[in-house]
């Protein structure tokens, strides 16, 4: 049996190659935790939050999770002068975030693909990663 279909779902996968949904819980405390930064990176330079990121790139930043510059240019929002100021601090957050909820890659959504043989369900994905496992 195989069933191919189109979703948007980010997935992420632990350590053990289980893939679970990236959940709304999970990108809501993602958001708290950058705006928390946000909050703090304006007071020390005694400008209103939105003049750091606005709550549209955050929510950018939460929907992508940058783990590298490069992905940091694929957040709407973000260009040379916020990335070079901040972006070391970004992806440190989405890292800590990931590693904290044992996440060891992510996968954007495009395509899913079940394939049940001998009763063995075969998940793969396939998103900007390849990634197939057994489950």
């Amino acid at each position: 049996m195989l069933e191919l279909s189109n979703t948007t779902e980010t997935l992420l996968v632990d350590e053990n190659g289980v893939v679970k949904p990236y959940t709304n819980g999970q990108s809501r405390e993602l958001f708290k935790t950058l705006r928390q930064w946000r909050l703090g990176e304006a007071m020390a330079i005694n400008l209103p939050a939105y003049c750091v990121l606005e709550d549209k790139t955050l929510n950018n930043i939460v929907s992508i999770l940058p783990t590298t510059i490069q992905m940091l240019w694929l957040v709407p929002g973000l260009r040379d002068v916020k990335i070079e100021l901040y972006g070391n601090e970004i992806i440190n957050i989405v890292k800590s975030f990931l590693s904290k909820h044992n996440v060891d890659k992510v996968l954007y959504g495009k395509y899913a693909i079940t394939v049940t043989q001998k009763n063995t369900p075969l998940l793969g994905y396939l998103g900007l990663l390849d990634y197939f496992t057994i489950k």
